[in-house]
């Protein structure tokens, strides 16, 4: 549910602000020259830049969207360090001696010294205006997460031009080196953010730790090679290693926004630094991002009451896109307020509400509103994706026991299925005995 906007929520976003302009502001006594500005004067050390680049390559945009992909291909996202360590090398080795023994300022003084002045103009402007695209993606995720998780009253255009404008003034004011220092102060934040939603997890859960790590195992999350050539897995080792590589590489050599930041380092000793503490920090983040993916994952697995039904019953479970109309449309608008029990028997009626196994529309409203101490609400089980063997969830469920068969989160082949139902079974028949 949208947490109510509250005080403390407008009070850690403008000072949030205020630490970003006023590191702008400190910095702005030292921009004297050009190469001031944008290469920081050539001053800084390889931690801070590590950091920056850790926080430039897992934006905002990768800090929603990691744990919302872990919550599906679970550890198979460990490749994303991996590919990181595996191109170090040549990066120390090769590429950063390249710029520094050139004296450049950007990749695209090379492209010129390499081949010609249009070359560079054009790879230049290709450059420019990818970055205006991906930085107008950039800006929007953080403001919409803003709106949705706290519940802000603000229109998203307001909050994109604040921060925009926020951003742009700290810039404006610090050069290349306010630019590093924010992106430490954004790591520092991001860290602190992924440990509270970490633990507050683990206090929702009976084991905490333990729990975690339990349905991940149970529902196939503990995988981290998928060497399978099923060319539908989207985490296949087969394409995945190869992308990132390539990804990771393309990266840090030719992407203005990485290697600006490497060129603003002292001396080729601590660019090389950067570059290691970046891996360090990614190997760091990234798995903590995965982790608050599987807790968000277990939590959700024992309370899935606690979703909202729109996300459940609008989602087809074996393409994750939206339950769409006859016109391509979505079955039900996207909105917190899409399903209630004040509008659940409307959709009945306009059979836009279907069952999640068989695409059928649901005839009937019954079981699928519960009441408790606070009142009515829709009921979450019956709306959810069930896989063959789920019927041995409700009678191991009141045992104690929970399968993974209650989402389509799980297994991947008919064997292992049909393994693991097997094991089920047997499970409950052992535990009814003992209860008997």
């Amino acid at each position: 549910m949208t947490v109510a906007p509250a005080l403390l929520d407008f009070g850690l976003l403008a000072f949030y602000l205020l630490v970003l302009i006023g590191t702008g502001w400190y910095f702005r006594r030292e921009q004297h020259t050009s190469r001031d500005f944008f290469l920081a004067g050539r001053s800084m050390r390889g931690f801070p830049v590590g950091l920056s680049l850790m926080a430039t390559c897992v934006s905002v945009w990768s800090y929603t969207g990691v744990p919302g992909e872990a919550y599906f291909a679970g550890c198979q996202l460990l490749i994303i360090p991996l590919a990181a360590w595996c191109c170090l090398p040549l990066l120390t080795h090769t590429v950063l001696p390249l710029y520094y023994r050139l004296g450049i300022c950007s990749v695209y003084e090379y492209l010129e010294l390499r081949y010609d002045v249009r070359t560079r103009l054009a790879s230049s402007a290709v450059y420019v205006v990818w970055r205006l695209l991906w930085l107008g993606l950039v800006l929007y995720v953080p403001c919409k997460v803003l709106i949705v998780g706290a519940g802000l009253p603000i229109d998203t255009c307001w909050l994109l031009v604040v921060l925009g404008m926020v951003t742009t003034l700290y810039t404006f004011l610090g050069g290349m080196k306010a630019v590093i220092w924010t992106a430490v102060v954004q790591a520092s934040v991001m860290a602190v953010g992924l440990i509270l939603i970490v633990v507050i997890v683990w206090m929702q859960l009976e084991g905490g730790p333990s729990r975690v790590a339990e349905v991940a195992r149970a529902l196939g999350r503990a995988e981290v090679f998928n060497v399978s050539w099923n060319l539908d897995s989207k985490w296949t080792c087969w394409g995945i290693v190869p992308h990132f590589l390539v990804a990771t590489l393309s990266c840090f050599v030719a992407d203005q926004l990485t290697v600006q930041r490497c060129l603003t380092a002292r001396n080729l000793t601590q660019a090389k630094w950067s570059l290691t503490w970046n891996c360090v920090s990614v190997t760091i983040m990234v798995p903590a991002l995965l982790y608050a993916g599987l807790a968000l994952l277990a939590f959700y697995h024992d309370f899935p009451e606690a979703l909202r039904p729109i996300w459940v019953a609008n989602v087809d479970h074996q393409t994750r896109q939206s339950v769409c109309d006859a016109r391509g449309g979505p079955l039900i608008a996207w909105s917190p307020q899409a399903i209630t029990p004040e509008n659940i028997d409307q959709l009945v009626a306009d059979r836009r509400l279907l069952r999640p196994n068989t695409h059928e529309p649901f005839t009937s409203v019954d079981d699928l509103i519960v009441s408790d101490a606070g009142g009515e609400q829709v009921n979450i089980r019956p709306i959810e994706h069930h896989r063959q063997g789920a019927q041995i969830v409700d009678v191991a469920a009141d045992i104690g026991i929970e399968m993974q068969f209650r989402h389509d989160l799980g297994l991947r082949s008919r064997h292992r299925t049909a393994d693991a139902l097997t094991v089920a079974q047997s499970r409950v028949r052992d535990t009814s005995r003992s209860v008997a």
